[in-house]
């Protein structure tokens, strides 16, 4: 619980990560929050100590969600409806189905499930319905802002008070102090303001993901969401409402499209579709959880107050899901350098001033940052045409290797590899998104068969099981590299009587034992290896 202690006895170490090319640096992510170290406990490492240590406003924090949770998971029976109802209202995403979350991540709408600006816009929305009939009383002009500020706060606290929330909350707090001294808060000094303060408590949070999308979000629809709203008048107000979740949905991905890019390699093409339905059933749903809360202990009216509900996120999942399903949902396997993404930011600052001021300087800008972009990108795909290389990917317990030859790669390893999957998505796919390749059966430029790797430069072997002692060779063949995978039985110093090699490779499927075995023979024997366990991903231009 909340306030428990442990006695941990298990010793640390460095936080390691795969290192592969592309992959994701979760050593670097948890450095910007200051965590270094590690442990793997069994029950034998840690003892639950008696005493405890709590602060009594968490504790109420505490008790309050578990509450919540307890009075959702009543009413709201069905566990894929109840998790995304317990993502909506307090930020609890342990129970989140993997595969739903990847299709609201897929289809653009990932914002509804996480806790940040939405959900406290729609809060205050309502919090400003309520004290509206009072609003002409002189003690509305005090209370009001000091009720909502307190109200912000507590639910910021409730869902955990993360960087996406907190800064929400920050930026809030600056525009109700504004009203309380009476006066107006200018959007862009409290968004400037809010980052700073956060900036000034973790300087990390600059290189938070979740940091960089917030604001440049927060950004675009400021900037944009009034210009884009002009494009079409319509005096009925339902289309007129339509239109507006349209336009703000289009400005807010001006500014986080290259983002979207760099971080998800991917564009969601239907988001427009997706938020003008999942936007306002997400508000409807979040609205009705709060009132499930105040009359829970009316066990009528809550049942089917829950039921109401459940049906409610079970038609947006549904939605979701099948946009997610169409061919045309999302364009996919795109990728951009930093270098990139900082001169598409120049185009896109440059040509939004432009139309905004009508001036031929930002036109000039976005020109000029257009052509780098275009230049860069340019050089790029010929270096990836020219590209011949061999990655040994690490994956623990499991063999992976890519051939690439130019814009095509072909996979040796294990089958499981080869499935769409978590395995594959996390290691694989991210390298062969930033080598801008496509799966062939057969390469042009690079030969394999026998497990024996061959370019017009260098020679490979692959070596899985062992080598028959029965094969004889007339020479010692030149290598420039032999690969040992799944364990196999074989010894270096037996390996340099039959080969002329150059560089030795295992991967992490072998076993701790046989890779601690391979390197105390390859010290002793001065042969120079690589350790893919213990240095990540192993690439050889080939």
């Amino acid at each position: 619980n909340y306030g428990s202690q442990l006695l941990v006895t298990a010793s640390m170490a460095p936080i390691e990560f795969a290192n592969n090319p592309g992959g994701f640096n979760y050593r670097e992510y948890c450095s910007f929050k200051h965590i270094y170290y590690q442990g793997f406990l069994s029950v034998k490492d840690f003892k639950l100590l008696n005493t405890t240590k709590s602060v009594l406003l968490f504790q109420i924090i505490y008790h309050a969600r578990a509450n919540i949770l307890s009075i959702l998971r009543k009413y709201i029976p069905n566990p894929i409806q109840r998790s995304v109802a317990e993502a909506l209202l307090i930020g609890y995403r342990n129970d989140l189905d993997k595969e739903l979350v990847r299709a609201y991540s897929n289809t653009g709408v990932i914002h509804i499930i996480v806790i940040a600006g939405l959900h406290l816009g729609m809060i205050y929305t309502l919090l400003l319905l309520l004290f509206n009939p009072f609003k002409n009383r002189k003690w509305c002009k005090t209370v009001k802002p000091i009720f909502i500020f307190l109200v912000l706060w507590g639910f910021c606290l409730l869902t955990g008070a993360n960087t996406p929330i907190l800064r929400s909350t920050i930026m809030f707090s600056f525009i109700l102090i504004g009203e309380l001294i009476g006066k107006k808060a200018n959007t862009f000094n409290s968004l400037a303001l809010s980052a700073f303060c956060i900036l000034l408590i973790d300087p990390f949070s600059l290189f938070d993901a979740g940091f960089q999308f917030s604001y440049a979000a927060v950004l675009s629809i400021v900037l944009f969401s009034e210009y884009i709203h002009r494009w079409i008048y319509l005096q009925n107000k339902i289309l007129h409402f339509i239109w507006n979740i349209c336009a703000v949905t289009i400005s807010a991905q001006i500014l986080t499209l290259p983002l979207v890019i760099y971080y998800f390699h991917r564009i969601p093409t239907l988001f427009v579709v997706t938020n003008i339905l999942a936007v306002p059933l997400a508000g409807l749903i979040l609205y009705s959880e709060i009132f499930l809360v105040l009359i829970s202990f009316l066990p009528l009216f809550a049942g089917i107050l829950g039921k109401v509900i459940e049906q409610l996120i079970w038609g947006m999942n549904g939605f979701i899901s099948n946009i997610n399903s169409l061919p045309f949902s999302g364009w996919k396997s795109l990728q951009l350098s930093v270098i990139e993404v900082i001169f598409l930011y120049g185009f896109l600052f440059g040509i939004s001033l432009w139309m905004i001021q009508k001036s031929y300087r930002p036109f000039l800008v976005a020109l000029i940052s257009l052509l780098f972009f275009v230049f860069i990108r340019c050089i790029d795909f010929i270096k990836k045409e020219r590209k011949q290389q061999i990655i040994v990917y690490n994956i623990d317990r499991h063999s992976a290797i890519d051939l690439i030859d130019g814009r095509s790669f072909l996979f040796i390893g294990d089958s499981l590899l080869r499935d769409n999957g978590f395995l594959k998505d996390f290691h694989l796919v991210p390298a062969r998104i930033l080598n801008r390749t496509t799966i062939r059966n057969e390469l042009i430029g690079i030969s394999f068969y026998n497990n024996i790797v061959t370019s017009n430069k260098k020679t490979l072997l692959i070596i899985d099981k062992g080598i028959d002692s029965n094969i004889k060779f007339g020479s010692k063949p030149n290598l420039d590299a032999i690969i040992l995978t799944n364990n196999a039985t074989v010894s270096l110093k037996y390996l340099q009587t039959i080969f002329n090699c150059h560089n030795y490779v295992w991967d992490a499927s072998n076993s701790k034992t046989r890779r601690m075995n391979w390197k105390k023979e390859a010290d002793s024997l001065s042969l120079p290896y690589y350790s893919v366990a213990d240095k990540g991903g192993f690439i050889m231009n080939l």
